[in-house]
């Protein structure tokens, strides 16, 4: 079995830079799978193809895999394969398609011609971040912040030099809010991105554990809360019905 993969931007094989050529090989083994049954057969004129034998060994498995293309996530390996060869024809201006032996287009790759993602912002809007303060400093009447929630960081905060006396206080020392202005952008792959946040004030935050705290409230003489078999589910319903109300 053979597949070419097909780049439409102008190149042929004398004018394609050959970092470029690597690249599209490399994506093109990374789409296919089965690379110990995956050949490199040439590289032909006109457009640049890139044509490659599928042994018998491995041509049920890559027919497979290709055919499930359509249905795939672009969380998946093979919908991260093809998203990687889409883009990489973008980067270059180009389209192209994968064909079979027969020159039939088995898929279509839009890079370039795609309608481009809308992109908002930058976007101001107040709000707030919370996590554990783990650096803060600067030189000037800016001060740089960094919070730290889980294996998340957030870098691009920062504030004035009276607020960042206090929040000295906080450094690796509990959980706090920090309140002001952030900037927002979305790029081309949907996702919302925080330019920048302007602290304008901050709060510290109870780190107590839920059981904890529960278990404290069910001593108090006379507490309703030692009739409540389970607290902790009870207020975690709650939680979620007053968010649903809203």
């Amino acid at each position: 079995m053979e597949y070419s993969l097909h780049i439409e931007n102008g190149m042929t094989p004398q004018t394609i830079p050959l970092d470029q050529l690597a690249e599209y090989m490399t994506a093109l083994a990374e789409l296919l799978g089965e690379k110990s049954h995956v050949h490199l057969h040439e590289v032909r004129e006109g457009c640049v193809a890139i044509a490659v034998e599928v042994d018998d060994a491995g041509a049920e498995k890559v027919d497979i895999r290709l055919e499930s293309i359509i249905q795939s996530q672009s969380s998946t390996d093979i919908g991260r394969a093809y998203k990687r060869l889409d883009e990489l024809l973008r980067k270059h201006n180009a389209s192209g398609t994968l064909r079979n032996n027969n020159d039939v287009v088995v898929i279509p790759f839009p890079g370039v011609t795609a309608p481009r993602p809308i992109t908002f912002g930058p976007i101001k809007q107040n709000g707030s971040i919370a996590g554990e303060l783990v650096r803060i400093g600067g030189t000037d009447e800016t001060i740089h912040l960094m919070l730290r929630d889980g294996n998340v960081t957030i870098s691009n905060l920062s504030t004035s030099k009276a607020i960042a006396r206090e929040l000295a206080k906080k450094l690796f020392n509990g959980t706090i809010r920090v309140k002001g202005e952030g900037t927002w952008s979305r790029g081309e792959d949907g996702q919302w991105c925080l330019d920048r946040f302007k602290v304008t004030d901050f709060e510290e935050l109870d780190d107590t554990p839920l059981a904890v705290t529960v278990a404290t409230l069910r001593a108090v003489e006379g507490s309703e809360w030692r009739a409540v078999p389970d607290p902790v589910s009870e207020l975690l319903a709650d939680r979620r019905a007053d968010g649903e109300a809203h």
